[in-house]
Parts: C-alpha cells; structure tokens; sequence
C-alpha cells in the first residue's frame, strides 16, 4: 500500500511540475537547445518515415506526438538539491552499515532517493550539434541514391527562437527523377555453371522497367545464390556477384551487369591465390547424434545403421529409428539443397522434442564434392510438469484461469507427446440475463466459473494410408496427428453446461513464400448438457419458441471440422500483412443417413418437430462456413492502421432446425462490436422488448471494423475505432420478427458504434480499456436508428422489464488486441 500511494505522490508531482521548467535554464554559453527535426520531401514521393531513421541527432522524445515527458521528468529536480539528499542518506546508511557490522549482519548497498532515480531515467535536454547535421545531409542523400534519385538535392533550414537559444532544423529535399532499370545482363567467368545460372536466373525479381535499388538488387544476390545453393553449390554465396551500374545511356535509365566470379584459394607456399571453379557436391554420410551433450564425450563406435543413417551416441539414444525416417528431406548420393536443408530443420523442430539442433555439413578427407551430414540434437527432458496461471478474454469474456500441465515427450518412443491439463478458471460473463447484476458499462464481479479436464496424445506424422501421407508430406510442413479428449463443467449465469468431446485432427503446415497452416478433423464428436436455472427456463417457456429452446438444448454433435490459417508475414518486423483464417464444419448428415437407413424411429416434440436422438438426445445437423479477414498497415513510426472482414453462415436442416449454442454467432463485446455488450446486438431488427434477457445468437454474422492505432508513450498505447456489424436468422421466425436476413433489409440493420481506447502493451501481454458508443441502432424503430441526440431517447427508449435508461456506451475490459 505504501508502494502505491508513493507512485500516486509522484505521478501527481510530476503532472504539477512538468511544465515548470524550461530546457534552456542550464544551458551553457554558446549552447542551443534542439527544439525539433522536421523532414520536407518535394515532391513527396517517398515517405518522411523512410528518412527518419538516418537522422544523427534526433530531438528530445514526445508522447502524443507534443509532451516532452522524459525530458520534463529530468529537469524537474535541482541538481544540487538532490546531491544534498544523497549524500546525507549516503552518511545513514554508512553509519548503518557500521552498526550492521558490529552485530555480524551484511551490509546494505546505496541508492539515490528517488527523485534521484526518476531524473536518472528522464531525458536530458538535446543540445545542437552542427556537425551531425552535416552527416544527416550526407546519410539522406545517399539513401536518396540508393533507391534511384541520383541527382537529388538536400539542404537545412534553421528556425532559432528570439534570444537564439533553442533551434528548429529542417531538412529540405529534392528527389529528382528515379531511374528505372533498362537491362541486367549477367557476365559468367566459369562457363562450366551456365546452365546452372540460367536456372537461377528464372526467378529473378530485377525487370526491365523496375525502380532502381540498391536493396533490390542486394536481396537479389542473396536470392540468387540461395537458387545456386538449391542446385548442389553449396559453398556459392553472394559476394561472387558483383554488379556494375551504368547511369549514362540516358532517359534516367540504367544498365546493370551482374558478374559472376570464380571463387579463389590460397597458393600453396605462396604470398597469393589462385582462381578455381565452382564445385557440386553430393550428400554423403548422414549421421544423427539425438542426445546430444557438448559437455559428454561421444564414442565413434557407440553407433547403428538404420536406413543409410548413423544414429550416433547409442547408449543415451531414446527414440525408435524409424521416428526420424520421414523427417529428413535429401539422402546419401543427393546434391545438396539449401531448400531441403530448411525442411529438413523445419521438420525436425516441429516435433517439439529438442530445444537445440544444429545441421552442419564437413568435407571428408580424400573427396572433393562429397559433404557430410551430422545433425546434432539436445533433446527436452521427456515430462514436465507446469502451472500457468493467464488472463483470458473468451468471446468478449475477461477472466482468469489457472492449468496444470503434465507433459510426456516420448510415450511410445516415437517422439510421441503426452498432454493432460487440468484447468480451473472464472470469467465476468457479459450476458443478455436478467439475472447479471454488473453494470451497464463495465465488468465488476465474475459471475461464470469453469474447470475441466483436457488429454491429447500427438504422434510425429499422419496416421494415414501411405500414398496419401506421402503425397502431403512432399507438400507440408510440421506433420502432426492429434487424438483428443475434452472433459468441461461451466456454471453460467444462466445454466450450467456440461461438455465431452473427443476429436483426432490432422495437423500441417506449408511455409514457402506465404505462410499455410491446416487443421483437419475427421471425427468430432461432442456431446453438450444444458441445466437451465428457473427463471431462466421460465422466460424461454414465455417466448414459446422452439427454435429458441433447440438452440439452449441438450445437443449431440458429429461431424467434421477444417481449418485453414493463411498470412503473408514472414517476420515479426513486418508492419504490412494479411492474416486469413477460414474455418468449415458438417455435423449430423453422416448419423441421418445411418438412421434413414435403419429406418430407425422419430421422437415428437411439445412443437409437433420430428427428430431422431441418439441417448435420448436430439443430434445437431449443421453446415457452418466462417472467414475471417485481417490487414495491418503502418502509417508511420509510431501509427498503423488495422481492418478486419468477418462472414459467416450455418445452415441447419435435416435433424435440426437451429444451430447449437456453441456454433452459433452472436454479436457486441470486447472483440467485435464493441457498443454493444457480447450476445446483446441484434438479431436482424428484431426491438429490444422482444429479446427478454436471453443472450442473442444467430446463423449469419457480417462484420467489419478499422482501428487507427497510435503510440502514447512507450508501453502505453492509444485507438480510434469504428465497428460495424450484425447478426441474421437464415429463416423467418414469427416469435421473432425482422429477425431473419432479407437482401431488400439487411444493410439497413447493420449497427455501427465508435469509439476510443487506451493499452497497456506488456510484450507478452497487452490490457486494454474500449470505450465504444453506439452510433446506429438497428433495434430501435427505423428512421430513429441514428443514435446522435441521448436526451431524445432517454424519455423514450427504456428496457423492456428493468427500467434501465438505454445504454449508449459500453467499456470493454478486454486482454490482446481485439483483432
């Protein structure tokens, strides 16, 4: 407690004090002050950001693009004031130690007090330095250069203040016309790789008519020698690639000519070298050493054969041999390949089994075109047991839940894993109920309690016939098969929910130039219990609607599931990507058609629907086909901008006449639109006083949102959002009105709300607070749906049953980004 109220004493100090002093107080003669940098481009080509990083001496940092805080922090505090009080707390604590030494106990350490330690971690005042300007003008135009303005132009303009002690620099450029290239053409010293560099050259990323670029045609050589290495030439690299550029044939274009040199070695017994030619050379022996122990001597003769492979340190060896055969992309008497390489560690690191592993290539003696293989691997231990205790934010629930991991790497020695994890958690449900007692706008008591069990044991390859596992394995990545089984008790504030589930999943990844992965569930099969509380059971026995009560019903669910996650970022320094996640499920049609022919009997409900059940239980029949879009771009340094685009449709039939709770949509939360409380939007236009504290879900879902993010200061972190969306019936319901997708209604019902937030970017957790505030209604009548007056609709509008004043703006407490 003392801890907090000392960092509220200073927080407050720092705001009353932070624009009490000038940066200019304490200069010395002839010093000036660096109020800022400015970059002016003409004609704005290329963006200030790409320049902004050759500045040599950058001005004091901002928060909100204005406040100097780290600088205000620092010149806050009197620098002699501070000594004062160091150097009396220096004295205590010496005769401390005095006293500490005299009763045998260790002493203890100076540190400065703490406003000491604040200045310590502010900014001083950037003083001016001319000459690092002049380095700045040369840095600009030699990027300017680099990326084809050849003739450009960079000048400074200064801006001093009235008594010249504080300075505004402004760099001034002028690009110039961008040279584009005319012709590459390549110059061989070894004609022996012709073919070779005709292969390589196939791909090439350098064009007639592309912008000059020094990068471009740096990343160039890179890929060309990476092609080079593909085909056997294993030593080739991209510093045998020089390049000329010729400026002079006019029409700002340019030639360029690659030359590929021969490499070169010493001369034996002589102060020079000699040119050689470039080699091909195969794979030869391939060893494979899987306990591997830089501190352990290892026994040349403590080895097997397996398959050509030599599977070294046998003594410590855990594995069967046949668990690495599959694994391994090239085999002795193959040229090498970079590219196979890569699987080959993509591979065998995927298997989640040895937290080091190295691929290193030898020449033996004798040889002069064979390289061989030893793969050196340290493996994990093979159980573990863990705690983890996170955050959650389920569907636009906020919580916490704690596991208990238990892991066994090697169960079959095949590499497979053992997973059990228990959970235990607690969530604030933001519900549709009348029975949730937190307020309108925030979270404030958790009122959903969870814990089950989870067991999966995941083999090292794909348990299918062998043509076809072969044929995928040649395609993809990381093979994993999962057999899983789910066990899950969740007390809602309106029901409690009983869940088993067992699955086996096919797992697989593609990563050449875009990134693939796939999730394939053949067999799905869940069975769901529902326990309704009373009065919740009352008021779905008020509404007496059947497809109402279907959807909160005991469910049976088989059927199959794929999913498919697609992105173009390669790293994470990529600041513009696409990020795709497309998911597609079937349930019920393969139980129909074994009970059709069976001719097995139907069960009549209170409704007059015809079904069959399996345990007494109506099974769920079910198309569900959902995509999910996202693209971030970065605006500038400290600014992006994200999308997101989600459709979705399930189609019930057959069995069935609604979707299942847990395969429905639903609208409004934390993650999707944020005006609305989760399951509270929507469906359709169907009026509020129709939903009557039951959470709303659906079988059609559009959705669409942008977010403008910007950088406060360090970890904290600023938004401006807009969401739209909403939620359909695939069919007309007449309990329930305007509730169905009709193509002459539904883009009058899309809802949409604004709103702003602020995060608290941890690195390995990002909080955030969302305030949106709904703009377009479409559950209220229409021509009144533009939500722009509250006052008009605080005398109008009130909840059905509870006497609550609409509710314009929801906050949303929510962990991660919401998309």
């Amino acid at each position: 407690m003392k801890s907090l109220f000392q960092k509220i004493y200073v927080f407050a100090f720092l705001a009353l004090s932070i624009w009490s002093c000038s940066p200019t107080k304490n200069l010395k003669e002839g010093e000036i002050y660096l109020q800022s940098n400015q970059i002016k481009i003409h004609p704005r080509i290329i963006e200030q950001d790409r320049l902004y990083p050759y500045i040599k001496q950058r001005d004091n940092k901002r928060a909100l693009w204005v406040f100097k805080i780290k600088m205000q922090q620092y010149l806050i505090f009197n620098d002699s004031n501070l000594a004062v009080k160091n150097e009396k707390k220096r004295e205590k604590i010496r005769l401390k130690n005095q006293r500490r030494l005299a009763a045998g106990k260790d002493t203890i350490n100076f540190k400065p007090v703490l406003f000491s330690r604040i200045k310590e971690s502010g900014e001083p005042p950037v003083i001016f330095d001319s000459s690092l300007v002049e380095s700045t003008i040369y840095q600009f135009e030699k990027a300017l250069f680099n990326q084809g303005y050849f003739n450009n132009d960079v000048y400074v303009e200064y801006a001093y203040n009235d008594d010249s002690t504080k300075i505004k620099v402004q760099y001034k450029t002028h690009e110039g016309d961008q040279y584009h290239i005319h012709k590459v053409s390549l110059v061989i010293a070894d004609t022996g790789i012709k073919e070779a560099i005709k292969v390589a050259n196939k791909s090439s990323h350098l064009h007639k008519g592309n912008a000059y670029s020094t990068d471009d045609i740096d990343a160039e050589r890179s890929r060309f020698a990476s092609e080079m290495r593909n085909q056997g030439y294993f030593f080739f690299s991209k510093e045998y690639l020089e390049f000329e550029i010729d400026s002079t044939i006019g029409d700002h274009q340019v030639d360029i000519k690659f030359m590929i040199n021969n490499p070169e070695s010493p001369n034996t017994g002589q102060d020079s070298t000699i040119e050689t030619k470039h080699k091909k050379y195969k794979i030869g022996q391939i060893s494979l050493n899987t306990s591997y122990n830089p501190k352990l001597s290892n026994d040349p003769t403590d080895s097997i054969h397996f398959e050509n492979l030599i599977f070294t340190n046998l003594s410590r060896f855990q594995f069967n041999p046949h668990t690495f055969t599959n694994k391994l992309f090239y085999s002795t008497g193959d040229f090498y390949s970079e590219k196979l390489e890569a699987r080959t560690y993509t591979r065998l690191s995927g298997m989640n089994n040895f937290k080091y592993i190295n691929i290193g290539f030898t020449l033996p003696e004798g040889d002069s075109n064979i390289l061989n293989c030893n793969i050196l691997m340290t493996p994990f231990p093979s159980q573990s047991i863990g705690i983890e205790i996170e955050g959650t934010n389920t569907s636009g629930n906020l919580g916490v839940s704690g596991y208990l991991n238990y892991t066994h790497r090697n169960i079959f020695k095949h590499a497979e894993h053992l997973k059990i994890r228990v959970k235990g958690g607690v969530e604030a449900q933001q519900t549709n109920s009348a029975n949730d007692n937190s307020s309108n706008n925030a979270i404030d008591i958790f009122n959903t309690y969870e814990f089950g069990i989870e067991t999966s044991i995941i083999f090292q390859d794909l348990l299918l016939p062998h043509r076809l596992r072969e044929k995928i394995l040649r395609k993809f990545n990381r093979p994993k098969t999962s057999l899983n089984y789910i066990i899950n008790i969740q007390n809602r504030p309106d029901f409690k929910r009983f869940l088993s589930n067992a699955s086996m999943g096919y797992l697989f990844t593609n990563k050449k130039v875009n990134t693939n992965e796939f999730f394939i569930y053949p067999f799905d099969v869940s069975f769901i219990r529902i326990e309704k509380d009373s009065a919740f059971a009352e008021r779905l026995a008020a509404l007496n609607n059947p497809l109402l009560d279907a959807t909160y019903d005991n469910q049976f669910i088989m059927g199959i599931r794929v999913l498919e996650n697609w992105t173009n970022r390669s790293s994470s320094k990529q600041t513009n990507f696409i990020l795709n996640r497309a998911s597609f499920e079937s349930a019920g049609s393969a139980l129909q058609l074994a009970n059709n022919l069976l001719n097995s009997d139907r069960v009549t409900d209170d409704f007059g629907d015809s079904y069959y059940t399996i345990g007494g239980v109506r099974y769920a029949q079910f198309l569900k086909l959902q995509n999910d879009l996202h693209y971030n771009t970065k605006l500038s340094r400290n600014t992006s901008m994200a999308y997101r685009f989600l459709g979705g449709v399930g189609v019930p039939f057959g069995n069935a006449n609604a979707l299942p709770y847990d395969r429905s949509f639903y609208g409004g939360g934390a993650n999707d639109n944020r005006g609305w409380r989760a399951r509270s939007l929507g469906p359709g236009s169907m009026i509020d006083s129709l939903k009557a504290g039951v959470d709303q879900v659906a079988d059609i879902k559009l959705q669409i949102s942008a977010e403008y993010r910007f950088t406060i200061f360090k970890s904290i972190e600023g938004a401006i959002f807009a969401d739209a969306g909403n939620i359909w019936l695939i069919g007309a319901d007449t309990a329930r009105p305007n509730a169905d997708f009709q193509i002459n209604r539904f883009y009058k019902e899309i809802a949409l709300s604004a709103g702003a937030g602020i995060r608290f970017n941890f690195g390995s957790l990002l909080v955030r607070l969302d305030w949106g505030v709904k703009l377009i209604d479409p559950n209220l009548p229409e021509g009144q749906r533009f939500v722009l007056k509250p006052e008009d609709y605080l005398k109008n509008y009130q909840k059905y049953s509870e006497g609550k004043s609409y509710q314009y703006s929801v906050v949303n407490l929510g962990i991660g980004y919401p998309f």
